[in-house]
């Protein structure tokens, strides 16, 4: 099963790492000039972090996102950004595309260290995106249409071209930018030795919601006991084991409303849910509405 921990190797002397899959983000493909690639192993699928800053777009595709405790579905044209040891994880529903940039602030190669005129516009985007954040309307427009741009040029235009995408984000407007994981959500401590079975819970938790799981069949996969995984999980996810399945189930039956006709029983089998009136309950408790109207509202 995973590693949370992703460990990342810059090309040596480049200040970024450009990143970009197609179809399927477990095969990612690493940017080492213009138009040439080579494939590297990814983690995008999987609850995990690392030490650098990361932004990435998901410029088609759809699914489910989870940055630090924050969980939300996300379609064409998703922008985050991720400061450095925040987990975060994506499940597509399908197949998809994206680009991902990844860099240290902190790494004598990093803008971020270029002087005090450049790191006084660039350290509040930094702060911004401590728990993440994601950005939308004509700011995310401006920077999905450079990002293509990364892969066809040499060394010094795609750094000139980085310094572009950065700047439109630091002058974002407020509009533009929704700060995602709460405030009281916990960044793991280094070392944590629980990582590792945190992040095989909730892939498999992703991977089999729709199925009649209990928290016994995670112990049963995991090698911690109850009350740690419990207290580990939550610290982590910021949710029980059971909000969590709850949430995830919640979100892909939001999802199938609005992408599908197909009817709500249906939707609710596909969720997870055996009964259809504990579903319904369960919608409204966490969307404030039926099924139904969420569907009428997205019309």
């Amino acid at each position: 099963m995973a590693v949370a921990v992703e460990t990342i190797k810059p090309l040596a002397g480049q200040s970024f790492r450009l990143l970009t899959w197609n179809q399927c983000i477990e095969r990612v493909r690493l940017h080492t000039e213009a138009r040439q690639s080579t494939p590297v192993e990814g983690s995008g699928a999987l609850w995990h972090r690392h030490s650098e800053m990361e932004i990435t777009c998901v410029s088609q595709g759809h699914g489910l996102r989870l940055i630090g405790n924050h969980l939300e579905n996300f379609t064409d044209g998703d922008l985050v950004i991720i400061d450095r040891h925040l987990p975060h994880y994506w499940r597509m529903d399908g197949a998809s595309h994206g680009y991902c940039i990844q860099f240290d602030p902190e790494s004598p190669l990093s803008v971020w260290q270029s002087g005090d005129e450049i790191s006084a516009i660039l350290q509040p985007l930094r702060q911004a995106a401590r728990l993440g954040l994601h950005i939308s309307g004509d700011t995310a427009s401006a920077v999905q249409i450079l990002l293509p741009k990364l892969t066809q040029l040499a060394a010094l235009p795609r750094f000139t071209t980085l310094l572009e995408i950065l700047n439109i984000l630091a002058l974002a407007p407020e509009q533009d930018k929704q700060s995602l994981a709460s405030s009281d959500f916990h960044l793991p401590e280094p070392g944590d030795p629980h990582e590792r079975a945190i992040a095989a819970a909730v892939a498999m938790i992703s991977a089999h919601f729709s199925e009649p799981l209990k928290l016994s069949d995670i112990l049963n996969a995991v090698p911690v006991s109850r009350p740690t995984f419990s207290r580990h999980f939550k610290r982590s996810t910021g949710r029980s084991f059971i909000t969590f399945l709850t949430e995830i189930r919640i979100a892909n039956a939001c999802r199938e409303l609005t992408t599908t006709q197909k009817s709500v029983t249906q939707i609710a089998e596909n969720s997870g849910f055996n009964d259809l009136s504990h579903f319904n309950r369960m919608f409204r408790r966490q969307m404030d509405c039926s099924p139904l109207a969420y569907r009428r509202g997205s019309m």
